[in-house]
């Protein structure tokens, strides 16, 4: 699925899913910033972990929405598997960021939200989708850059399988 295909809007709150456990490692922030990377490309940010939450502050968004990048990758994901992936975020004012899981070697998005709508209240996001082809170097991308100053905190991010059984 080309990352133009998918124009939603990622909702808040879900129903319950029966998933397997997630497959991204210190998705709870337990361990500080261990496998997760921030990738700055013309912007200026600072990250930090505190209460089981990472937090970014940012001085300088850069030119684009990929200016500012926080990515967890050396996922393996199988075609016609479907996933979940969920995260709690918000921000110290009303701000945009966008969600992907994506190959690292094209940047193939297979999951992409443009606008995930934060705010000044912690929301839980989740959204489920069909991997379209069998790939294993998968990651998990949030992007913060090209708009504004406004810092995020993002919490408890998984990406589990679905149970496919009823």
């Amino acid at each position: 699925m080309s990352e133009n295909a998918d124009k939603g809007i990622l909702k808040a709150a879900a129903p319950k899913l029966k998933t397997g456990p997630s497959l991204l490692w210190n998705g709870n922030f337990s361990l500080g910033k261990q496998r997760w990377s921030l990738a700055l490309s013309g912007a200026r940010a600072e990250d930090t972990v505190m209460h089981g939450a990472y937090y970014l502050s940012i001085q300088d968004p850069g030119p684009l929405s990929y200016s500012i990048q926080l990515t967890q990758a050396g996922l393996s994901l199988n075609k016609g598997a479907r996933y979940a992936l969920s995260f709690d975020a918000w921000s110290k004012a009303p701000k945009t960021i966008s969600a992907k899981v994506q190959d690292v070697e094209f940047f193939s998005s297979y999951m992409a939200y443009k606008s995930v709508p934060l705010s000044t209240k912690k929301r839980h996001f989740l959204k489920v989708f069909t991997m379209a082809q069998t790939r294993s170097d998968c990651r998990v991308c949030f992007e913060a850059g090209g708009i504004d100053t406004i810092g995020i905190s993002i919490a408890n991010v998984a990406l589990c399988p679905l149970d496919m059984a009823k």
